[in-house]
């Protein structure tokens, strides 16, 4: 007979290439929102599936060994036997090596945050049909997200999810934290589990409104609210050609902007960068020694340099330096070197830790997709006239939405819009 333990369950949400693809919309954007039943599911991330073995409530759940389900050749003792109460929706893990000369093995630890934690209630048996009729909006959670039948949508129904509101990092000695799912045993990695539990505790105690922990209201989507839905991520026409997520895309369009009569003058202005009557030559992919420029300016006094970064991160080189020391190194040739690397707001942090492994936050700073958007609303808006002559002018409409698809604090708020305009669009 197995041996009964404890688990927790460790996800990481909207991330993954498949959530960064146009028209998709991350399943675990349930754990946002209570169903129209008024009951509280949750998507177990990447597939909805859950280990066999794993339960919430015994009385309620179904948990114990099926052989026609599990894989050929397992006995009932192969399979673990655990309880979980908790869910942790965690940050991508840093993960170091550690050298160890007493073993062999090279040994790890992971750090993350928990951006939210989440008391289960029950285990969904079957979900698969079980979410077949839960409705978000009054609209069917299957059809909205545009899934077949047999994908299941729903693992759990919680009681609640709190969001820290101090940052609680957990570092895992026993166990190594790389996927988008993790299971956190106590027999098999218990330094990893006390650590989570200890962090758990630290916020399951504190009430409401207090400095660790705080209950986020989940609520239902009404109709109103789906039919009076502004969308924030509205189309343009890089969704129809489906370059949303192209990198190149967002800096060939800035590139054309920035290169038209004085505008790049007026885009450092507008970053309080006093540049006076200098004459800029903007240039698009220029090529330097060790590297290749996104955008790239020069007049008598400065040298400036944009690295535009979507989806990726800054590029490492051999001198555990990234691609913006290439960068500083020919702007420096120059009085006025001045650097930039412009990222969607929800990647911000992301980027400001690469700058500062890489030893580079003095030499670049970071511009928000939501600034060029406020930029670009503020120049286009003021003076019809001064864009007589631009070549594309008839495509200015769509600057500002384009720009505002990665302007977003945090990919929730992205996939809570998409959500509700997804249920509203849906017949």
């Amino acid at each position: 007979m197995a041996k009964e333990c404890k688990c927790i369950i460790l996800n990481k949400a909207f991330e993954g290439a498949w959530n960064d693809k146009d028209g998709n919309i991350s399943h675990e954007i349930i754990d946002f929102f209570k169903a129209d039943d008024g009951k509280y599911y949750i998507y177990n991330s990447p597939y909805g599936t859950l280990r066999r073995g794993i339960y919430v409530n015994k009385d309620e759940d179904e948990y114990v060994y099926d052989p026609e389900k599990d894989r050929k050749n397992h006995s009932k003792d192969d399979i673990k036997i655990a309880k979980v109460e908790y869910l942790v929706i965690a940050s991508p893990a840093t993960i170091v090596k550690i050298k160890n000369d007493q073993v062999e093995k090279e040994e790890k630890e992971s750090t993350f945050k928990i951006k939210y934690l989440i008391k289960l209630k029950r285990r969904i048996q079957n979900p698969s049909e079980t979410d077949c009729d839960v409705e978000y909006g009054g609209k069917c959670l299957k059809k909205i997200l545009n899934v077949p039948d047999k994908y299941p949508l729903i693992t759990f129904e919680a009681e609640w999810i709190k969001e820290p509101t101090k940052i609680i990092e957990v570092t895992t000695k026993d166990y190594t934290y790389q996927r988008n799912r993790g299971y956190v045993y106590n027999d098999t990695c218990p330094q990893s589990y006390n650590a989570l539990i200890n962090a758990i505790e630290d916020i399951e105690d504190i009430e409401d409104i207090e400095e660790n922990g705080t209950t986020l209201k989940i609520m239902p989507i009404s109709k109103e609210e789906v039919n009076n839905h502004k969308d924030e991520n509205a189309k343009t026409f890089l969704d129809m050609i489906r370059k949303t997520e192209n990198e190149e895309s967002y800096t060939n369009l800035l590139y054309e902007i920035l290169n038209y009569k004085n505008v790049f003058n007026r885009f450092l202005e507008y970053l309080k960068i006093d540049v006076k009557n200098e004459k800029f030559k903007v240039e698009r992919e220029k090529g330097i020694k060790g590297g290749r420029m996104d955008i790239s300016a020069e007049s008598e006094t400065y040298r400036v340099f944009i690295e535009n970064k979507v989806l990726s991160g800054l590029n490492g080189t051999k001198n555990n330096h990234s691609q913006i020391t290439t960068y500083y190194k020919w702007a420096n040739d120059k009085p006025k070197p001045l650097g930039f690397v412009l990222v969607p707001d929800y990647k911000v942090s992301d980027i400001e830790k690469e700058l500062e492994l890489y030893k580079e936050n003095e030499i670049c700073k970071i511009i928000k997709y939501s600034e060029i958007k406020e930029f670009l609303n503020k120049l286009i808006s003021e003076n019809k006239d001064f864009w007589k002559d631009f070549k594309y002018e008839k495509y200015l409409s769509d600057m500002v939405p384009i720009f505002n698809k990665h302007s977003f604090n945090e990919k929730l708020d992205k996939f809570k819009n998409d959500f509700i305009e997804a249920i509203k669009l849906c017949n």
